[in-house]
């Protein structure tokens, strides 16, 4: 289930008064629009649901195109999770609202995701390394990532 709203939810009010309606079996995931928000993961969690993140614009795809990586953008994002933030999501989507999603963008999301002290220009290097070959990783990865 996705965007917790009034007025796509008649009825509905809030988070809570989806989650307390009795009418959702506890094998449904909750995902949060947009960003992780550890406080909205947590009540879901306590109310006996998982949760996950449908990600908009985290890597601002839609607006930009290439094989460019915000490396520090995406980098202080997964930093900025508490440790406890993995028991509680299912899942994490990031940008699928995009037709112009790029694997080095989601490659270095995913590695940071599983280890968000990796450093994001390595990552883009190591990206260009498999992808287009050592000899061309250092050209390659300057114009993707900063």
């Amino acid at each position: 289930m996705w965007n917790v709203l009034p007025s796509l939810w008649p009825g509905y009010k809030d988070y809570d008064s989806v989650l307390l309606a009795g009418v959702l079996p506890k094998d449904v995931t909750i995902a949060m629009p947009g960003r992780f928000n550890m406080t909205l993961a947590q009540q879901i969690h306590d109310r006996g649901y998982r949760s996950a993140v449908w990600g908009w614009r985290l890597l601002d795809i839609e607006h930009w195109h290439g094989m460019h990586v915000h490396t520090g953008i995406i980098e202080k994002y997964f930093r900025s999770f508490p440790p406890e933030a993995g028991d509680l999501l299912e899942w994490y989507s990031a940008d699928d609202v995009s037709q112009f999603l790029t694997l080095s963008n989601l490659y270095v999301t995913a590695q940071l995701m599983w280890d968000p002290k990796r450093s994001g220009n390595e990552l883009v290097r190591e990206f260009t390394r498999g992808m287009f070959g050592p000899r061309s990783e250092e050209h390659t990865s300057e114009l993707q990532s900063h």
